[in-house]
């Protein structure tokens, strides 16, 4: 923010090579606390997951805590990733969530 650094964090992104994270230019659509998120598993099992912090930015991928993850970064993603949406740390998502905007650029690489 203003050229300065303002949250610097290890995330767990999707699970290679299943479910990656689609890499591109993409844009916060909107912002939600409090969702439940839901899929398949490759079982064809389904989920349900409580999140505090929801932020899509393409399809239905997006930025959220995920307290169920004991750590964060490095190689996790492989054989251990999401199913595509970028996993914050929960004690560093409302920081993240309280400085994004509806519209902001998100570039995954």
């Amino acid at each position: 923010k203003n050229g300065k650094v303002i949250v610097d964090t290890p995330v767990v992104t999707g699970n290679v090579p299943r479910h990656n994270t689609p890499t591109g230019v993409y844009y916060i659509v909107y912002k939600a606390t409090n969702t439940t998120l839901r899929g398949h598993n490759d079982d064809g099992s389904e989920y349900e997951s409580h999140v505090a912090y929801w932020m899509p930015f393409y399809l239905g991928f997006g930025l959220h805590d995920a307290s169920w993850r004991g750590s964060f970064g490095g190689s996790i993603y492989i054989g251990n990733g999401s199913h595509g949406c970028v996993n914050c740390p929960p004690s560093i998502m409302p920081k993240i969530f309280s400085e994004c905007y509806e519209g902001m650029p998100v570039i995954v690489h």
